[in-house]
């Protein structure tokens, strides 16, 4: 059976998962993600309603991902449009936070290089594996 890897993107970071859960398919996955997902927002919905989770193979190869704010009944009752903007916010939020994300690893990059360049030891990681440059 394959294994897939469900990390957690909230507004701030990514939650990588470690370990995987070994499934039957790629459609077993979706099912498994969107039954955490549907947990990890029970009762939180609008805490959690800009959250998504990145459903990632073996080789941590992004499949999909599962947007929260799709299973959020609490806006059944919404207008469409409204429904609509929600998506979009959630998605602005998330990929203002992989931008923040990828300009403090380019930061840490070049503090790395600079100290190559001095010939003075610095380490960068990132997810806890140390980056080679």
């Amino acid at each position: 059976m394959p294994r897939f890897h469900f990390n957690l993107r909230d507004c701030h970071c990514v939650r990588l998962d470690p370990d995987g859960t070994l499934l039957a398919d790629v459609d077993a996955a979706r099912s498994y993600g969107t039954r955490v997902a549907g947990e990890l927002m029970r009762n939180r919905e609008r805490g959690t309603r800009y959250w998504s989770l990145e459903v990632c193979d073996a080789a941590r190869e992004l499949l999909f991902e599962i947007d929260f704010a799709k299973l959020d009944h609490t806006l059944d009752h919404w207008p469409p449009q409204v429904r609509e903007s929600v998506l979009r916010l959630g998605e602005a939020f998330r990929g203002l936070a992989k931008t923040i994300a990828d300009c403090r690893m380019t930061v840490l990059e070049s503090k790395a290089l600079l100290a190559q360049a001095d010939r003075k030891p610095y380490v960068i990681a990132q997810d806890g594996r140390r980056i080679e440059l």
